[in-house]
């Protein structure tokens, strides 16, 4: 019995079969099984071998430990995003999770273009692969406006990014003091922690930020996120109510610069 894993002798896999309620008219494999019609559950072989395995109880198919000669170990990546984690839930930050699929206007909003989308999605909410993570903090933030100011909110999370899945880190924070100075004392603190350096902030144009109150954080002279305050055109498109400044960054590279 390749798929049970363990022998049965026909005859006894006739009786096994009998105590469900299934009759076999012969005693060597293949079994010929009579299926009564009110069994609309057993589609095929699988079914009446799991039938089998109820009548013998599965407490009588012995267990085999599989011997593998190969040793897992934990994947780098996800043991980096661990550490990033504990550090932004020790700055005081609230981890939450939104969808890695959304509304194409979400997106829009802001110029982001995946180039992955759903086809034939049942609703288009839930339509276009994120390539970002930011859009959708404003979407929870606008969902969540009957909660109390300031909120510090996070989440790690896969985008697609050039056809690339990626894995990135969003911090973001609402309230009526929020600005690009609360943003970057947070960064700084954090950055120092994980990379050992507060990095520089290059001023650059970018559709979501302020001009001249953010723009992309260069650790060891490499592009690893965004840092600003969110642009008020932006935050009425999400009747928001209070300023928001966010930092986004690519775990990705910084795990690649702490391996290295």
């Amino acid at each position: 019995m390749n798929v049970l894993g363990v022998p049965v002798k026909p005859a006894d896999a006739v009786e096994y079969l009998q105590k469900m309620g299934l009759l076999a008219n012969t005693t060597k494999y293949p079994l010929e099984v009579q299926v009564p019609g009110y069994r609309n559950d057993i589609m095929g072989e699988v079914d009446l071998i799991e039938d089998l395995a109820k009548s013998m109880r599965y407490s009588s198919i012995p267990e085999k430990t599989i011997s593998l000669p190969l040793t897992g170990r934990a994947n780098p990546l996800n043991d980096f995003s661990d550490i990033i984690r504990s550090i932004f839930l020790g700055a005081g930050f609230q981890e939450v999770m939104t969808f890695v699929v959304g509304a194409p206007s979400i997106y829009n909003e802001f110029g982001i273009k995946s180039g992955f989308g759903i086809l034939n999605p049942k609703s288009s909410d839930f339509s276009f692969i994120r390539a970002a993570l930011y859009p959708g903090l404003l979407a929870f933030l606008k969902h969540n406006k009957n909660r109390s100011v300031p909120q510090r909110i996070f989440e790690i999370g896969h985008v697609i990014t050039d056809g690339i899945e990626r894995t990135k880190a969003c911090l973001m924070i609402i309230g009526p003091k929020a600005n690009y100075a609360s943003i970057k004392s947070a960064a700084d603190a954090i950055m120092q922690r994980i990379s050992g350096t507060k990095g520089e902030v290059r001023q650059a144009s970018h559709a979501a930020i302020i001009e001249g109150r953010g723009g992309d954080l260069i650790i060891n002279d490499e592009n690893v996120g965004t840092i600003g305050e969110m642009h008020p055109a932006h935050l009425k498109a999400f009747d928001l109510d209070f300023p928001v400044c966010f930092l986004e960054l690519d775990l990705d590279l910084l795990c690649n610069q702490r391996n290295h």
